[in-house]
């Protein structure tokens, strides 16, 4: 099967799942397999740095969404995808062939593990948001972009 085919179906079936699985299996599983899946996605091999880095951004910016007090700074958001990949329009003026299809990569996976997000904090908001309630005084949270209270 093909990885966007898989993440379809992964997709597809996220609330039926979070109907079967106690939530916080249904969220480790959910992260679990779209973080392989967009493993098996890329053209360009993202170090753990990168990945979790990516992760951490979309998870706080689905924590935003779903959650009453969360907010997050853009531009802080962009700075830390810029360590990446040129972010800003006015440097991807220069930047390379390489560099812009990166740029794609990067936006790819930082939606699907923002949509994650999003789908894990859907199906028990209440957990959801206490388990962003430990994260946000958690130093050792990586990417920091929310604004704080």
């Amino acid at each position: 099967m093909s990885a966007s085919l898989g993440l379809a179906l992964i997709a597809t079936g996220l609330p039926s799942r979070a109907e079967t699985l106690a939530w916080p299996v249904y969220a480790t599983d959910v992260d679990t397999t779209i973080t392989r899946l967009v493993g098996e996605i890329e053209i360009f091999r993202f170090t753990d740095e990168q990945l979790a880095i990516l992760r951490a951004l979309a998870y706080q910016e689905g924590v935003e969404v779903i959650c009453p007090g969360f907010k997050t700074d853009s531009d802080k958001r962009i700075e830390f995808l810029s360590q990446i990949v040129p972010m800003r329009d006015e440097d991807l003026k220069y930047a390379s062939h390489e560099s812009v299809l990166l740029r794609s990569e990067v936006m790819f996976a930082f939606g699907t593990h923002f949509g994650a997000a999003i789908a894990v904090g859907k199906a028990d908001p209440t957990a959801f948001c206490a388990k962003a309630e430990l994260a946000r005084n958690d130093p050792a949270l990586v990417g920091r972009i929310w604004v704080p209270n």
